[in-house]
């Protein structure tokens, strides 16, 4: 089996550099003259361009990245190329949603083993992802970039963003009409919506409890806390486990917001837009773990 691993450059706190240097040692237990690229690319474009060009010069194409960087790949090579994952991002809820072990090495054996596995993904408006939301989360990831570059990092660098953008945006509510299964159910006010095939967001925390990978279904979570009830979304960030909203379970869901609003896919600002169309894509992620 040859491998080849495609290194995302900016995600995460460790730089260029130092992920060189980790990944030359996971490169060599992987042998077969496993490579190490994208270190050096200077754009998403040329990230993407990258793992395109290896995608058949490897059996497994290994990403070493976050779940944007793994998101991407995802959506610019074929569904049928084996894939694994290096989580090596600031939040790495894929990494928690595959049970991967708690070190690179333990990863890197998983990826040896050759274990094959088919994952349900979601499809919206021509993108595959694993989660996607709408609202405030957009909002949340760009405040948590800005506190990044100022040094603060994990799960007390989100939960700063999300305090402050709650606190900021409370009172902007989104208003949707909803149709699940193409029944119309009703218009749905929310701070955040989200559609995943997981329970987590990343920091090991559980925004949708009920999501599962291995079903069929699109498990949707409305969240939209009054002022009062800040506080106490925020004791259960903290918490890792996400209690409140409501749970829907479907297999298509289209969102058809009142304004313009900005969707976010596995933790990367995706684009703009008034419809949001979602489908279960079943079998649609061939993975080693």
């Amino acid at each position: 089996m040859k491998y080849a691993i495609i290194a995302n450059p900016i995600s995460g706190k460790l730089s260029p550099n130092r992920k060189y240097e980790i990944l030359k040692d996971l490169a060599a237990l992987l042998g077969h003259g496993c490579s190490i690229n994208g270190l050096e690319t200077k754009s998403r474009e040329d990230y993407i361009e990258c793992a395109k060009s290896l995608e058949n010069k490897a059996d497994v194409l290994i990403i070493a990245s976050g779940d944007g960087g793994l998101s991407s790949i995802i959506n610019s090579v074929s569904k049928d190329k084996k894939l694994a994952y290096i989580p090596l991002g600031s939040g790495n809820s894929i990494r928690y949603a595959l049970k991967l072990p708690r070190t690179l090495k333990g990863i890197t054996d998983g990826i040896l083993s050759g274990h094959e596995h088919y994952l349900n993904l979601i499809g919206c408006n021509g993108y595959k992802a694993f989660t996607y939301s709408l609202g405030i989360d957009t909002l949340i990831l760009s405040k948590r970039e800005e506190l990044r570059k100022q040094g603060y990092n994990g799960i007390t660098c989100y939960a700063y963003a999300l305090f402050h953008v709650m606190k900021e945006s409370c009172e902007k509510r989104n208003n949707a009409e909803m149709f699940l299964d193409g029944q119309f159910i009703n218009d749905k006010e929310f701070l955040s919506l989200v559609v995943s095939k997981h329970p987590y967001y990343g920091y090991n925390i559980k925004i949708n409890p009920n999501a599962c990978l291995e079903d069929k279904f699109l498990h949707v979570k409305i969240l939209n806390p009054k002022k009062e009830e800040l506080l106490l979304t925020i004791l259960q960030l903290l918490a890792k486990n996400i209690k409140n909203g409501e749970h829907i379970k479907a297999h298509t869901l289209l969102v058809l917001p009142n304004k313009e609003i900005s969707l976010q896919a596995d933790g990367d600002i995706l684009l703009s837009g008034t419809e949001f169309k979602f489908e279960v894509l079943p079998k649609s992620l061939k993975m080693i773990y």
